[in-house]
């Protein structure tokens, strides 16, 4: 039976977090000092969070926090002063068995920075990016992808107050970026280091596409869903070759949007109708076609301009199929191409 978007499995949505979803009173502690710092307007502090606090009383606040059940955050935490709080929102976040951002999550968001540096950051595939960037992070499990958004927030208010914080993308980067996206296993300082220069650039990336799209972010939308030619066929100077694998990130009425290598299309949604499945289904023959040059599969096989209907077909659930008036959000300009099939 066809299979609606949100029950996926995880092999066909690699996006999908491999790991356990974080304890709710670990969730609770953190989302408190993370409201306790922004209801006490600690984003326009100078020097929040490399200002060092207490050092052994953030610790023993810290104890405190994992002894008490239902801790009262503003009992607690208006005895320390703001740079102690922070300090201790760092410690809870290192203190976490698992980075708050997953590997598998990481390995999209270089992705979608990989991309970001082959356009040159050129408009509009920066609001393409964010909306790519807020899928990745709906791939994370609930608590986590709370938590994350509202650290997100938090750090984007210190940013829009950095003549008054000393504190912009970069420096909140370089002390957040070891501390929320998970490390790559390396042995040898050489190697860390670099890896560590690696997540302090790849979360500057998502805090600057926060910045600049903060309502793409604050959409609820689907985490990346694969899926699969089932036919060779030719859309707007593209070919796609049977079997060949595309990232679909943002879901509209008429049209997606896709990331196929290092390239974002937009597609009608027709189009995934007839000419894509979950499944991948194809020969070695077609694998050899997949490595061959565009002439060698114009020579081996007919490309078709209108794709027909083939293999099995996939139900748009309605709350994806609903429309979600892209061309509001995307104010200066079109994600449209001009021609058109």
């Amino acid at each position: 039976s066809d299979l609606p978007m949100n029950t996926m499995s995880e092999k066909s949505n690699p996006a999908k977090v491999e790991i356990e979803d974080m304890s709710p009173h670990v969730y609770s502690i953190a989302t408190g000092i993370v409201k306790f710092l922004s209801d006490s307007h600690a984003y326009k502090t100078e020097g929040i969070f490399r200002v060092s606090g207490d050092h052994s009383k953030t610790h023993a606040m810290h104890e405190k926090l994992q002894q008490i059940a239902k801790p009262k955050m503003n009992e607690e935490l208006e005895a320390m002063n703001v740079y102690d709080v922070a300090d201790l929102l760092k410690l809870v976040l290192r203190s976490l068995s698992d980075p708050l951002i997953t590997s598998a999550c990481l390995r999209h968001i270089r992705r979608g920075l990989e991309l970001h540096e082959n356009l040159n950051g050129t408009i509009p595939h920066r609001e393409c990016l964010g909306w790519y960037i807020n899928s990745v992070l709906h791939s994370l499990t609930p608590n986590r992808y709370k938590l994350t958004k509202r650290i997100f927030s938090f750090l984007r208010k210190v940013i829009s107050n950095e003549e008054t914080t000393k504190m912009g993308r970069n420096p909140l980067s370089t002390i957040f970026g070891p501390i929320l996206l998970a490390p790559k296993d390396t042995e040898g300082g050489a190697l860390f280091f670099s890896e560590n220069q690696k997540r302090v650039k790849a979360l500057d990336f998502v805090l600057q596409l926060y910045q600049e799209h903060p309502r793409i972010f604050r959409r609820k939308i689907d985490s990346p869903r694969n899926l699969f030619s089932t036919d060779t066929f030719q859309v707007h100077q593209k070919l796609f070759v049977k079997g060949e694998r595309i990232s679909v990130f943002y879901w509209g009425d008429e049209v997606v949007l896709a990331l196929v290598k290092l390239q974002i299309f937009e597609l009608p949604v027709d189009l995934l109708h007839s000419s894509f499945s979950e499944t991948k289904t194809f020969t070695k023959a077609d694998s050899a076609i997949m490595r061959g040059s565009l002439e060698d599969v114009k020579a081996k096989k007919r490309v078709q301009s209108s794709p027909r209907a083939r293999g099995r077909n996939f139900v748009l659930p309605t709350n994806i199929n609903r429309s979600l008036n892209m061309q509001a959000e995307v104010e200066r300009t079109s994600l449209r191409p001009k021609s058109k099939f």
